[in-house]
C-alpha cells in the first residue's frame, strides 16, 4: 500500500493559506474551499516545486492521464505516495507555515526569499549570495 496514490484527505491546513493570504494581502474565507489563482500559483511555488526534482510536472501529467481517463480532475496532493509523499508535503507545509509567521502583512517578496534561500525550488537557477556587483566603474545593487 505504500506507494499507492492517496485517496482525498485534506492536507493544507487553513492555517497555511491564512498566511499566504496575509502575505499576498488577499482575503481570507475560512468557510470556502476555493482559492484564488494566485493562491494556486504560490501553493505550486511554495510547496511542490520545492519537494523533489521534477515533482510538480509529474504530478500534473498524472492528474491530466486522470482526467484524459475519467473525466474528473484531482487535486495535486491526490497524486503523493502515503509513504513517501505526504510525509514530504506536511514537513514542507509545516516549515512554510512557521516561516511565514516571521513576516508582516504583505511582505511577500521577504518570505519568498527567506524560501528560496532554505528550501530552494528544484529545477531553477539558484539565488547568488552577492549584494553589490561592480562592473568596471558601474556599481549595482542586487537585490
Amino acid at each position: 500500500m505504500g506507494k499507492e496514490p492517496a485517496k482525498w484527505a485534506k492536507r493544507f491546513p487553513d492555517e497555511f493559506y491564512r498566511q499566504m493570504s496575509r502575505l499576498k494581502r488577499l482575503n481570507y474565507n475560512p468557510e470556502s474551499s476555493k482559492r484564488p489563482l494566485i493562491l494556486a500559483q504560490a501553493t505550486i511555488d511554495i510547496v511542490y516545486d520545492r519537494l523533489g526534482p521534477g515533482l510538480t510536472e509529474d504530478l500534473r501529467q498524472r492528474r491530466k492521464e486522470i482526467f484524459d481517463a475519467t473525466g474528473k480532475a484531482g487535486l495535486l496532493q491526490q497524486f503523493l505516495t502515503e509513504d513517501i509523499g505526504h510525509p514530504a508535503l506536511q514537513q514542507d507545509l509545516t516549515e512554510s507555515y512557521f516561516s511565514a509567521l516571521r513576516f508582516q502583512d504583505d511582505d511577500w517578496d521577504g518570505f519568498r526569499h527567506l524560501m528560496d534561500r532554505v528550501s530552494p525550488p528544484y529545477n531553477r537557477s539558484l539565488l547568488l549570495p552577492f549584494r553589490r556587483l561592480h562592473v568596471g566603474y558601474l556599481a549595482l545593487d542586487l537585490q
